[in-house]
């Protein structure tokens, strides 16, 4: 359980909770004006849907830099210590992710949970 209240304060304190409720607001307002308007436009419904996966595409990308970067006053830097734990961190998943316990294990229940979800919403 201190693992994941560990997480839960990094991810606050890197502000991704911040980035991913301010894209969640946007992507649903986009959606709202998609909804409400393609249709009596006349716009194929396929359009519809290639913007839904584009906005769903594009939260991890919006979520991303808010995870590897900080703002200080000094401007954008890159995050290299866990502001909870204080061990080291190597933001590279090619090299293996974090230094402390398992490096991609949130972000494979992510895509075990989301890619379902996904196929079965179209």
């Amino acid at each position: 359980m201190s693992q994941l209240s560990d997480f839960l304060a990094e991810l606050k304190r890197r502000r991704v909770f911040r980035v991913a409720t301010f894209y969640g607001g946007i992507a649903f307002v986009i959606v709202q004006i998609i909804d409400g308007t393609f249709e009596v436009v006349g716009v194929p419904p396929w359009v519809s849907r290639l913007f839904m996966v584009l906005l769903a595409a594009g939260f991890p990308v919006a979520g991303g830099p808010a995870w590897v970067f900080d703002i200080t006053p000094e401007g954008i830097a890159r995050t290299s210590r866990l502001a909870t734990t204080g061990h080291d961190v190597t933001l590279d998943p090619f090299k293996g992710g974090r230094s402390t316990g398992k490096p991609l294990s949130s972000n494979r229940a992510l895509i075990v949970v989301g890619l379902p979800a996904v196929v079965i919403g179209e």
